[in-house]
């Protein structure tokens, strides 16, 4: 619809612009799988990631420049994909491997499950703002739980775990101060 709307944008204009979102995620992706990271900057990089994706993604629907906004959306979705990859794989290092499964399906159905709630969000607020105002709106709301997110208290610990460090129980108890019984 934005696309639709917008005078200096189209359908060809939207084709392209959505070539590139999937170009910024295999360079990301490839620039990760070349790259070894070491434990003191993965939250470093975590954060920087999620903080750049969200922080100029608000930014394709700022400017009036179809140019602008191809780099923009470029970097903003490697950068997604690095936040994200950092992410899961923390998640595989830290759940027992008998329980990946379990967890990697509780967290699709979550991340699933809100799909339908945010696009009929995002369609109540595109019935009542201009559709610029509703896309900024739900990318400054998306950027405030992401700086929750990549501040909540043990995200550090948890992102830069390794096995070396004791056991995931003592990252438990390091990180929420909660003593666990065995």
């Amino acid at each position: 619809p934005y696309f639709k709307a917008m005078p200096f944008l189209g359908e060809k204009k939207y084709g392209f612009f959505m070539a590139v979102i999937p170009m910024g995620m295999l360079v990301g992706s490839g620039l990760l799988s070349i790259i070894n990271i070491k434990k003191n900057q993965k939250f470093k990089i975590y954060k920087f990631g999620a903080l750049i994706c969200l922080g100029i993604l608000p930014f394709v629907f700022i400017v009036k420049n179809f140019y602008l906004m191809i780099p923009i959306a470029f970097i903003s979705f490697l950068c997604n994909v690095i936040f994200n990859t950092i992410f899961n794989s923390a998640i595989m290092h830290v759940v027992p491997s008998d329980k990946r499964g379990k967890i990697g399906a509780l967290m699709n159905t979550i991340s699933g499950g809100l799909q339908p709630i945010g696009a009929l969000v995002g369609g109540v607020l595109g019935e009542f703002l201009p559709i610029r105002v509703a896309v900024l709106f739900l990318l400054g709301m998306s950027f405030i739980f992401t700086i929750a997110l990549v501040f909540v208290k043990g995200s550090k610990e948890l992102l830069e775990y390794e096995s070396s460090d004791g056991t995931v129980e003592e990252l438990i108890e390091k990180t929420n101060g909660i003593v666990l019984e065995s």
